[in-house]
Formats: C-alpha cells, structure tokens, sequence
C-alpha cells in the first residue's frame, strides 16, 4: 500500500511541474543537503588504529590457595608435594572494542618426565582442574626436542567485549610421584591468542583455521 501511495505522489509531482513549466519563466528555490558517513577502526582520535586488545592474567596466589583478588601475569609454587591442588585461574579478558574468538595453549615443560612415571597412556588434560564448560579441549601436541606437551583450548561462544572467561582453577600434581621421580622443577607456560569475531566464521576453530597463520 506504501508503494502505491508513494507512485501516485510521484506522478502528480510530475504534472504539476509540467504545468509550471508552461506557463513561462519563473524563479525557483533551490536546496542540497548532503549526508556524510565516517567509518572508523579506533574511537581514538590520536592513534586511528584498531582498539583490539587480549588481556591474560591470574589472581595471586600460593601452595595454600588464592590468595587475593590481585590481577598478576604469572605465580611461583614452592615446595609442592604429589597430590597438591594448586590454585592457578588463568584468565583472559577483552579489553578492547571489538568481539573476539579465543584460544589458549597451555605448554608443559619437561614432559618426558611426567611421561616416565605416569606411562605413555596417561590424560595429561588432569593436570588441570575446573576446567570450564564455556571451553573445548581440541588437541594435545608434544615437541620430543624441547620436551614440552601442548593443550590447546578453544572459547565456544565469542568473548565479547569487556567480558572475561577463566580457562581452569587449579592445577593436579599427580600422585604417581615419589620423592625419588617428582621432577624437581616444571613450567606450566599459557599462552591466549584472540581473533576478530565478526565475518570470521562460526566457531573460534574455524576462524583460526581460515585466518591465523
């Protein structure tokens, strides 16, 4: 019904200018109007550069537990023992302005270790405990030269901005060590690696499998 209105407005527009027209000369008003549309990467006037941020951090800690709501890049763990639950909360947070997917690798060093003692068919995914239900565990890789393994996680759902999602809450030390085998000094190195989340596919695994090299 509107675009029949809006035909009709449009020809009787038209034959009043004919008549106008013809009947000589006359002085018309004139008007313009534009409109202007800024596309911008940043709201920063000063950089221009795209506000795409990834924050990861933990809260302080010790062998005891969480120790405060302190935001800090890593925690040392002293004197630990087979069967400690140690507190680590890795989290990542966006910090910028545009939606992200997620992925997090978590690197154990000194892997052949742990493997001597623990066996070849051992779920090194139990060295991480509360792990949350908002992330998928993909694949584990191991590096015999540098003698790491590799877990690597994905964010099911975007991590938009402002929002923060904490990967697990402690760690397991298994209680197969003794105190003859316990490897008397491992890393455990998280690495959080983000991707934009618009146009980029459905899930954080395929935008990464299409645009991360």
């Amino acid at each position: 019904m509107k675009m029949t209105k809006k035909k009709v407005f449009v020809a009787a527009l038209a034959i009043c200018l004919i008549a106008i027209i013809s009947m000589g000369t006359l002085a018309w008003f004139t008007a313009d109007d534009k409109v202007e549309n800024i596309f911008k990467v940043s709201t920063d006037s000063q950089t221009q550069k795209p506000d795409f941020k990834l924050d990861l951090f933990e809260h302080e800690a010790n062998e005891n537990g969480k120790v405060s709501d302190t935001e800090v890049a890593a925690n040392t763990y002293n004197n630990i023992a087979p069967g400690d639950v140690l507190h680590k909360d890795p989290t990542v947070r966006n910090d910028g302005q545009y939606d992200m997917w997620v992925r997090v690798k978590v690197t154990l060093t000194d892997y052949d270790k742990w493997q001597a003692v623990l066996g070849t068919g051992y779920d090194f995914r139990n060295i991480l405990g509360n792990v949350s239900t908002d992330w998928s565990f993909d694949t584990i890789t191991t590096d015999a030269t540098a003698k790491t393994l590799t877990l690597v996680y994905y964010k099911d759902a975007k991590l938009a901005v402002g929002e923060t999602s904490t990967l697990f809450g402690n760690v397991n030390v298994p209680t197969e060590f003794t105190v003859d085998n316990i490897p008397t000094e491992f890393n455990l190195d998280i690495v959080a690696e983000a991707i934009q989340y618009d146009n980029t596919g459905n899930s954080a695994k395929a935008a990464f499998a299409s645009y991360w090299n």
